[in-house]
Parts: structure tokens; sequence; C-alpha cells
């Protein structure tokens, strides 16, 4: 400014006199009409956490080459790529007049690609406007005139704006449904008390948690039952406490009750090909639960017990098969493992009760190739199986148990009937509730959006517990 013989503005010391006076007589400054699409890892740090930094790096690495080159395939401007956070604008002058749309679109694609090609859970925000153009705090701006925009433009824009808010909505929701819990986020690491608390453990070299339930009257001086609840595909443990219920009756009867996170994205549980995830060792990680459980509360190893919904009915009828040393009786719900139908081969006769209902809608269904691309699970199609393979499978483990055949039916109970094993070695009986009107949740408990009804007349907890108590471990548990 010294050199041009000129003096700091009045307005701002940043701009001398002759940039205030330029400014002044050509008002309007650099405005630019453009949408803002913002991309960030999520539960990096937890992730970051998980890993060697080197594998930290390659995750991330491939988290920018997935979402750079979905930006880059939508004409858009790429801004920065800064910690887990990528952003890219859409300017008019590169992705064309509808540029919204195609910030909006982009943002599908690249939590969707990202997904599929860098298996990691992202999220996604849109935002559009004017951008730029000198504030108050370095001179004062007053346009020339203002450009109100149509009442069609007006209604498009709030229309935009509406969906862009529901998108973090939608994604927050996604996240907390089928991620892991968020009481995961910080566990508890002190002693445990009366009440809902989340632990954490390493179990194959991952971090993995799981919400601890210890009934009003737990008393650490005197073993107590346990119960393991297992969640299904792209749910996680606090989804089901809240349907599952099982509280209320372990409050009545003193036992303790745990709900483990699966893992991946959707979350799942590792049973066989289908789930995608070959590295996971589930079976070990249950393992290690009940080791990490007894060594901070009193637990009656011969009373442990798993139940499971769905794919968890699946990974329990595993559980089942594979570790059937440390845990006394199963219980599924809704979870039929073909993958386990023959190649099953207990250490000792398992007690197990099943629960099937006759208006699931995912049944025999079928999907997509791109569906299952984007829930990230094998897209390799499953053996076909019998008509009658739940009855097969019933009879198997009625085979494996000794139990005397046939089956016996069960008396009605509300709008359920099955059929019951006896007669079986170590007395592990093996039972099936077959339920009319049942859909595709537990029973008992709530109805699932678009899955069907649940019945009222039949709980799934109660009639476990009730199985699970008159079935303890009849030899010492191994370690």
């Amino acid at each position: 400014m010294h050199l041009l013989g000129s003096r700091p503005s009045t307005t701002s010391t940043n701009f001398c006199a002759i940039c205030d006076d330029f400014a002044r007589s050509h008002p309007g400054g650099a405005e630019v009409e453009l949408a803002l699409l913002s991309a960030d890892l999520r539960g990096s740090t937890s992730l970051a956490e998980q890993m060697a930094p080197s594998q930290f790096k390659e995750r991330i690495d491939s988290f920018y080459v997935a979402a750079t080159g979905t930006l880059i395939e939508a004409d858009a401007f790429v801004d920065r790529l800064v910690g887990d956070q990528v952003v890219g604008l859409f300017l008019p002058g590169m992705a064309g007049p509808d540029y919204c749309r195609k910030a909006i679109e982009a943002a599908r694609d690249l939590v969707a690609t990202v997904a599929k090609t860098a298996r990691l859970p992202v999220g996604a925000a849109v935002h559009t406007g004017i951008a730029g153009g000198p504030g108050p705090s370095v001179w004062p701006y007053v346009p020339t005139q203002t450009m109100r925009p149509k009442f069609g433009q007006r209604v498009i824009r709030a229309f935009l704006l509406l969906l862009l808010g529901l998108i973090p909505l939608l994604a927050v929701a996604a996240y907390t449904s089928a991620g892991p819990s968020l009481a995961c986020l910080t566990p508890s690491a002190g002693p445990v008390q009366a009440g809902i608390s989340s632990r954490a453990l390493v179990s194959g070299g991952r971090r993995r948690c799981y919400l601890l339930y210890l009934p009003a009257g737990y008393d650490p001086s005197r073993p107590s039952p346990v119960v393991f609840a297992l969640h299904g595909f792209a749910g996680n443990a606090a989804g089901l406490r809240s349907v599952a219920v099982w509280e209320p009756v372990a409050d009545r009867e003193n036992f303790i009750v745990v709900y483990p996170d699966g893992s991946s994205f959707p979350l799942r549980w590792n049973i066989g090909p289908r789930a995608n995830i070959p590295s996971v060792d589930d079976v070990q990680f249950i393992r290690d639960a009940i080791a990490d459980l007894s060594a901070i509360a009193s637990v009656d190893r011969s009373r442990i017990f798993v139940a499971g919904f769905s794919n968890g009915g699946q990974m329990t009828h595993r559980i089942a098969c594979r570790l059937a040393g440390q845990v006394a009786a199963v219980g599924v719900v809704d979870g039929f493992d073909a993958g386990m139908l023959d190649a099953c081969a207990p250490s000792r006769p398992v007690p197990i009760m099943a629960f099937f209902g006759s208006a699931n809608p995912l049944a025999g269904a079928t999907y997509p190739a791109w569906f299952l691309r984007l829930m990230n699970v094998s897209t390799e199609p499953e053996p076909t199986l019998p008509a009658n393979a739940i009855d097969l499978w019933l009879e198997r483990w009625a085979e494996r148990n000794g139990c005397r055949m046939p089956a016996e039916p069960l008396p009605p109970a509300g709008n359920a009937g099955g059929t019951r094993y006896r007669g079986c070695q170590d007395e592990a009986d093996v039972v099936l509730y077959w339920i009319q009107g049942q859909g595709h949740a537990w029973p008992g408990g709530p109805a699932l959006p678009l899955l069907g009804e649940s019945v009222s007349d039949i709980n799934a907890s109660e009639i476990l517990w009730a199985f699970f108590r008159d079935h303890p471990m009849r030899e010492s548990p191994q370690p």
C-alpha cells in the first residue's frame, strides 16, 4: 500500500483505500450458485483403534478412491480430501443446470459405491445455495438489485431443502438401527452393577461389544444363569433388547442377559459364505464373551444359554453345533441354517427349542444381485432346500440327541401348535412351535415394519426361559 502511495481503508484495514473505492464502485462481489456434497467415514475413530496405522491408511485411501471416482463421474469438482471427509462441488458451468439433482444422485451413489468397494459405512449430506461474495466484516455490500426466484423455483428449492434435510436423518436412522449399538461407543470398564451397561473386548484381533443386563436382584455371591440374545441381520443388540423383552423375565427369575453385537455393516453373524465376512469367527467371539463375562460377574457355567432371532437364530444353531461344551441349551426364532443341516457334530446332546411363523414374508424369498451387493453379502446362489426342510432340520437334531421316535404333538397354545421329541439322551429335548399368522418377528414382541404381524398370545422369552430352566448342562462345562 505504501508503494502505491495509498492508505488503509477506513472500512477494513485488510484493504487499501484504492481496493475499497473499486469495490464500492463495482458492487456485487463474486457469488456462485452451487451444490456442495460432503461425505465422511462413520466410526473412523473406532475403526482406527481396531487396526494398525498402515491398515487404517489403506482403508482411508480406498474411501478416497471410491468417493472421488464417483464425484468425477458426476461432473463434480473435488474440493478437498481431509481426514475422513471428502467434499465435492457441483457448479452449473461444470455439472449443468440440473446440478442439484446430480449432487443428490451422486450422494446416493457414493454411499453405495463405498459400501460395495471399500466396505466402509459412509454418511453423505448435500447443501445447495449461493456461495461467495464479501461480507460486512470486509466492507459493506449493497447489491444493485435483488433477484427473487420465481414461485415455482421457490417451491422446488423448498422441496429440495426438505429432501436434503431428510438424507442425514435417514443416514443416522440406518446407522443406529443396522450399525453398532450406540452404547458400545463408550463401553464400561469398572465393576458391574444391576441394570444395563456395555462392555468391550478383543476377539480375533477385532474390537467387539455386548450389552449386559444384570437383574435388580443380582447377588455377586451367588452364580447366576446367563442368556445370550443374538440379533438378526441389519439389527443390533439395542434393537433386539427392545423387541425380545427379556429383562422383565430376568428380573423375576434372576438371570443375566447378554446382547452381543455382530460385525460388518449392516451388522450380521458369520453363518457361512453368504455373510461375506470370512475372517470373522463369531463362535470364538461368543466363547470370548463367556470368558469376559465370567471374569467380571458371578456366572453359573452350567446354565449358559443362547437364543437368537433370524440371522442370530442361524448363528445360535452354529453355536449349538460347535460350542456345546459351554452352552447348556439353545433357542432359535425364525432362523433356519441350511448350511448346517447335515454338517453339525456337537460334542454332546444339546436341548433345542425353535419358533417359526406361518406368515413370514421372508420365507423362501429371493433377492436381486444389486440388493445383495448393497447389503454387502455374497451374490452366490444358495442351495435349494426341500419343502420340508424345517422338519428335516428338527429330525436331524432328534437323531443327534438320541430321542425317541416319532415326535409327539404339542398341546395348542393360542395360535401355536408344534411337535416335541422326548426320551432323548441327557434329557436333551427337541421342541418346535409353529405359530399361525406369525410374521418375521419375536413372538410376544412388537411387529417389525413390512415383516408381518406378531402374535400376542404366546411369548417366546417366557417359553424359552422355562425350557432353559429345565435344561442345565448335565456334565462339567468345558473350558
